[in-house]
């Protein structure tokens, strides 16, 4: 009797830097891997929604949604705290290991010409589950407490504070006599 062949291990890649993508993508397809790819989190974010995914392996920093925020919003939402997260920093300062501990990342690595602590972590990861709530990951569907609709409060919230900054200059020093 033939061994049923394993599933490829679907992988999210996420980091800004175009080389270090393409480095990843290549490392992680010899691999075995089943990988797509994102150039933020904030399209990591829409990925997520769209596919499922087993691992979630990202830049530490990056503009918009960076890799830390999005470890947090993947490991804060019950759709996605089950996939394995590992954060890549080409940073040697201490601190990130920290805020990738306090994010719930599985891993940290500092980038180097040494990939092979990252392969091992990528192959340990188990493929996920499906989850049980099918309407969760449905595009589009923003239910309270999901990683959409805690972005669309952190937009929101970004937008608000950029208003501010932008219209607080321009408002009169002392109120209008009666």
């Amino acid at each position: 009797m033939d061994p049923v062949p394993s599933k490829p291990l679907r992988v999210l890649a996420v980091d800004d830097c175009a080389l270090d993508l393409r480095l990843l993508t290549a490392l992680l397809d010899r691999a075995g891997a089943e990988v797509c790819t994102a150039t933020d989190g904030a399209e990591a974010l829409a990925l997520l929604t769209e596919r499922a995914f087993d691992v979630v392996v990202t830049a530490g920093l990056m503009p918009l949604v960076d890799g830390y925020e999005l470890c947090r919003l993947v490991k804060d939402d019950p759709a996605t705290r089950h996939l394995t997260v590992i954060l890549l920093t080409g940073d040697q300062d201490p601190l990130n290991r920290l805020w990738a501990r306090i994010c719930g990342a599985d891993h940290f690595f500092v980038k180097g010409p040494d990939r092979r602590p990252l392969l091992e972590a990528v192959r340990a990861a188990r493929p996920a589950q499906p989850f049980e709530d099918a309407a969760a990951l449905a595009p589009g569907h923003a239910r309270p407490g999901s990683i959409q609709g805690r972005l669309a409060e952190q937009l929101q919230l970004r937008l608000q504070e950029s208003a501010h900054r932008r219209d607080l200059p321009s408002l009169p020093t002392r109120r209008p006599s009666p």
